[in-house]
């Protein structure tokens, strides 16, 4: 059995089996989806050099390969939103598990740069929701966020970092 959690929703373990060596679960609304987590709840292990693969296919586009669960790996967590093909469009996708040659480990398929630039995009964006969450704050007029929580938030990123400098690398 197979768990995906989803933000802001329970975990779920609705797979349907649709071969003898594949499963799927039914996203809706998947063009909003940033991120989920895939685990693997004491699923019987493939045969030696197999392994679950894991992948997103979001309405008639073809599936994008997500990564793998092994004997060693039991679940992913993974940011999505770059694969996410169109987000104006209200569509359902498809989260398929199937059994398959296990695949040696890839190379970081993006630059420090780039992974730089992403972990920028995604702060720029925390930080906007954070300063949404005051949009009914006013004070004498203006709109008003308290600099302590401005500052709690700061304090939060800089924490993350200082915990581990190349947090960024788990950027997919």
């Amino acid at each position: 059995m197979f768990g995906l959690l989803i933000p802001n929703q329970p975990v779920r373990t609705d797979f349907v089996q649709i071969s003898d060596t594949s499963m799927q679960a039914l996203i809706q609304n998947v063009n909003e989806l940033t991120n989920l987590t895939v685990f693997n709840i004491a699923a019987p292990m493939p045969p030696a050099d197999f392994a679950f693969s894991v992948y997103l296919q979001q309405s008639h586009f073809d599936p994008i390969f997500l990564g793998q669960l092994t004997p060693t790996l039991h679940s992913l967590s993974l940011a999505i939103s770059h694969h996410i093909k169109q987000r104006d469009i209200d569509s359902n996708g498809l989260l398929i598990i199937s059994i398959e040659q296990l695949m040696p480990m890839q190379p970081d398929q993006f630059t420090d740069n780039e992974k730089l630039s992403m972990v920028g995009k995604q702060l720029a964006e925390d930080m906007f929701q954070f300063c949404c969450s005051f949009e009914d704050v006013y004070f004498q007029g203006q709109h008003y966020i308290p600099y302590q929580a401005v500052e709690m938030w700061m304090n939060s990123v800089h924490q993350r970092v200082k915990m581990n400098q190349k947090f960024w690398n788990k950027i997919q």
